[in-house]
């Protein structure tokens, strides 16, 4: 079932929270425990609440696209980390102790899975690939060295969270916080690259990617300006708790920033956003050219097409661009589909060995050679490319 979700009426409700200046009692059974919520709490507990409403709410979407998935743990993790600094803030970190510093390895993948998300988006990728999962090696060693804290009992972490005893499993070194600030910034300028590509190729954009580009260029400036912010005031040696407020009010903000965009019917509903295939107004004629012999390099320089299983996405990967863009381009610049072209390449380099190694190789291993799964086919694609069977060719080289 598809949930549907007013995500306007959610972000006026985060927005109310936002400027409530109160706190709440919240009774609680018998014993009457009152739970003094302030504003700052509330900030928190209203981006919780967003978080954990857009993970769900993409997470169950019924039209599936791969970049939904770093979406979604990016909300996932944001709510992780929320989760954590309410209970700090609150005082009820004591209450559930199994919290403490696990917001250190899921602040780390924010500003991954954000770029992820743009990255996959910008790009039309939909097929996670292995070398993907590199990114996640810092998060690993990370969460490796805090395991040895993670596993020890609720009140040996209570007792740390009480100063009765001096931890020494997991202990953050001071340089961790610059490290978080670059690990940030790579990420923000992996963003910025993926951007300026984006801008660079498609000179007519639909009205979809204008808003797209919109958003992003004002993801750059906020991400910009928070980390500006963080290294001013580690320069200034600014409080912990002023640096720890406007942490979350700039959480918050993100969050929003990411509503504004999931609200619009064109982006939310359906995956035309990069998809509209062949708007040939998108790449100008320089483009074309451009990756366009790139394509011919790959087939020349590093004999891609000998490959046999060979497909647009493995091009696309290589020269980063969606993969829908290699059958345009190939097609504007050659006039053949992709098969078509890949096979001229093959049949030339048949022919070649045919005319030089006739008496080293069968013909059914120069095919496979250049490319080709069967002898069928290899006769197939030779007869279409020559009008002659590779025999004929032979013959006709006697």
């Amino acid at each position: 079932m598809i949930l549907i979700l007013d995500l306007k009426f959610v972000s006026f409700l985060q927005l109310t929270f936002f400027l409530t200046k109160s706190y709440i009692d919240i009774g609680q059974t018998a014993e009457a425990i009152k739970l003094q919520i302030d504003y700052t709490d509330l900030i928190l507990l209203a981006g919780l609440l967003i978080s954990i409403i857009m993970a769900v709410a993409i997470g169950t979407k019924a039209q599936k696209q791969t970049a939904n998935i770093w979406l979604v743990g990016f909300f996932v993790s944001s709510a992780t980390v929320i989760i954590v600094k309410f209970l700090y803030t609150s005082g009820y970190i004591l209450d559930s102790p199994h919290w403490f510093k696990v917001n250190y390895p899921a602040g780390i993948l924010r500003p991954l899975f954000m770029y992820l998300y743009i990255h996959f988006l910008l790009q039309g990728i939909q097929k996670i690939r292995t070398s993907t999962f590199l990114h996640f090696i810092p998060f690993i060693l990370l969460t490796l060295y805090l395991s040895d804290f993670f596993l020890q009992s609720e009140d040996y972490k209570i007792a740390v969270l009480k100063r009765d005893v001096v931890n020494t499993k997991g202990l953050i070194p001071s340089w961790y916080a610059y490290f978080q600030i670059l690990y940030s910034t790579v990420y923000l300028i992996l963003i910025f690259l993926d951007f300026r590509k984006f801008t660079l190729t498609y000179r007519k954009l639909t009205k979809s990617q204008k808003t797209l580009k919109k958003w992003i260029r004002l993801l750059l400036v906020g991400g910009g300006a928070y980390l500006s912010f963080i290294v001013v005031a580690r320069l200034f040696d600014l409080t912990t708790d002023y640096n720890h407020h406007f942490y979350e009010i700039f959480s918050i903000l993100l969050i929003l920033l990411c509503i504004k965009l999931l609200t619009l019917p064109e982006f939310v509903d359906n995956n035309t956003l990069l998809r509209e295939k062949y708007k040939k107004s998108w790449l100008n004629a320089s483009s074309i050219d451009q990756y366009f012999s790139k394509i011919d390099q790959l087939m020349k320089n590093e004999d891609l097409f000998r490959k046999e299983d060979l497909k647009l996405k493995d091009i696309a990967t290589k020269l980063a661009i969606p993969e829908y863009l290699i059958s345009q381009i190939i097609n504007e610049k050659s006039g053949l589909s992709f098969r078509n072209y890949l096979n001229a390449f093959r049949i030339k380099a048949a022919q070649e060995m045919l005319a030089s190694s006739r008496d080293q190789y069968s013909i059914e291993g120069i095919a496979r050679d250049v490319g080709f799964n069967s002898r069928a086919s290899f006769y197939t694609a030779f007869k279409k490319e020559t009008n002659q069977t590779p025999t004929e060719f032979l013959a006709a080289l006697n």
